[in-house]
């Protein structure tokens, strides 16, 4: 049986303008018959507190997680700033497991435009003739 998840980019314009919260987010889904939801990492809080006010949100809408999703750049062509983004990465799939999301997806963001070198590294490793987004949204 095919199941509804409602992401919290479907009010991203309300979050932005800091018109809902994240522990609105649960009873306006369920609101609108949609029990599992797809928290993302910008919107929600990362220290304990918030987390359990989040939990208990979500609990009392009789929701759960679909799945957790962040936006993370792993692909720094610097070593050591893409350990810190697998190590940031780390941090928020503790998250999800705790808020019991059966999957995490990260997008993978660039912080900065990509340099050349990046994206030579992004078409080697994706094969011949492939581009990464960047360069294809040049076009």
């Amino acid at each position: 049986m095919a199941r509804i998840c409602n992401s919290m980019y479907s009010f991203h314009r309300l979050f932005y303008a800091g018109k809902m919260t994240a522990t609105e987010f649960p009873s306006i889904c369920a609101s609108l018959g949609i029990r599992e939801i797809e928290p993302l990492d910008r919107w929600i809080p990362s220290d304990d507190a918030g987390l359990s006010r989040f939990e208990a949100a979500i609990k009392e809408a009789n929701c759960a997680v679909a799945q957790l999703t962040c936006g993370i750049g792993l692909f720094a062509a610097d070593e050591a700033k893409r350990r810190e983004k697998v190590e940031e990465a780390k941090k928020w799939a503790r998250i999800a497991h705790r808020l019991g999301a059966p999957a995490m997806r990260i997008r993978g963001i660039y912080l900065t435009q990509p340099s050349p070198r990046d994206c030579g590294l992004l078409n080697e490793s994706n094969g011949a003739g492939s581009t990464c987004t960047a360069c294809w949204a040049k076009r």
